[in-house]
């Protein structure tokens, strides 16, 4: 994709576009876009706040969840820890319980 000559004036000179330069979008680091992604893509259930969000922090959710649910359940996973490196203890514990619970049902995913 080639960049016009309106995106280029955009990409580079953000003032032309936002007025003064502290209104301009502030930079990110990948780091950050990282921690971004990763929420956006799975949230970590927080065990304090609900019973719905201690059951999926404890994994007992899992038997509850049709084949095709548990499928989504682990590619939400797998792409959270695509983006989230190191992987968080939670996560490889989770992706392990999903797939126990579809090999339980004779399911692979």
């Amino acid at each position: 994709m080639t960049l016009t000559s309106r995106r280029r004036a955009f990409l580079f000179n953000p003032e032309k576009h936002f007025g003064a330069a502290e209104e301009a979008p502030v930079a990110i680091t990948v780091e950050a876009l990282h921690e971004v992604l990763a929420e956006a893509t799975y949230v970590i259930p927080n065990p304090t706040v609900s019973d719905v969000q201690e059951q999926r922090f404890t994994h007992r959710d899992l038997r509850i969840m049709s084949v095709p649910e548990l499928e989504i359940e682990s590619d939400g996973v797998r792409m959270r820890r695509a983006v989230e490196q190191p992987a968080n203890p939670w996560l490889v514990d989770r992706l392990e319980r999903v797939r126990q619970e579809m090999a339980g049902r004779g399911s692979t995913g």
